[in-house]
């Protein structure tokens, strides 16, 4: 729950250490080391060296061209991950990924969060105290953003202190302001509600 909450991610999976790397491995043969033990097979070990998985390389002793080999005689770098994903690896068989792919649900909710932080500045621009509830308003023409306020609305609510969702537009003594999320326009209306 810590790493979710303070990388703002869905999920969390750790992998076994024999799964598919995500990161994508660059080798070459460690001149320094392995060309004395190659000799003449040099050439050879680095063609045979681009077709292996940097998983089997990593520890122990292995075979290439027919000498055999330490992980010391082969550099394995991680510079960079497959597609649809970032991350970095530590070069011991550590790696952190996240998948960049944004879904719909994902886009909704990153719309939902401006959206948050839109009123919630309304809120502080009508001169609203924090503890103060508030009857909301939200309307966009834009289609993605009016589903991203009709499949976040209770999200939206909570994190406004909205008490009240009007469907309609407020009356005139309420706060309004138009906005920009996304580039998509907001209509931002909100009124302190009274206690009851």
């Amino acid at each position: 729950q810590l790493i979710r909450d303070e990388l703002n991610v869905k999920k969390v999976t750790a992998q076994p250490a024999d799964a598919e790397s995500l990161m994508v491995a660059t080798m070459k043969i460690n001149k320094k080391t392995a060309a004395s033990k190659l000799g003449p097979k040099l050439k050879d070990a680095e063609a045979e060296l681009a077709k292996r998985d940097a998983r089997e390389l990593r520890s122990g002793s292995f075979e290439l061209a027919g000498v055999v080999l330490d992980a010391g005689d082969v550099i394995i770098e991680f510079t960079s991950a497959k597609t649809g994903y970032a991350g970095t690896n530590d070069n011991r068989g550590r790696e952190a990924v996240v998948s960049t792919v944004i879904t719909e649900e994902l886009k909704l909710e990153g719309l939902a969060r401006d959206v948050i932080r839109l009123v919630n500045q309304a809120r502080k621009d009508s001169g609203l105290q924090i503890a103060d509830t508030i009857a909301l308003y939200l309307h966009s023409p834009a289609e993605l953003l009016a589903k991203a306020l009709a499949t976040q609305k209770l999200n939206i609510a909570t994190e406004t202190q909205a008490s009240e969702w009007s469907d309609v537009p407020l009356t005139a003594d309420a706060y309004g302001t138009g906005s920009k999320v996304d580039g998509l326009a907001l209509r931002i209306e909100l009124r302190k509600e009274s206690l009851k």
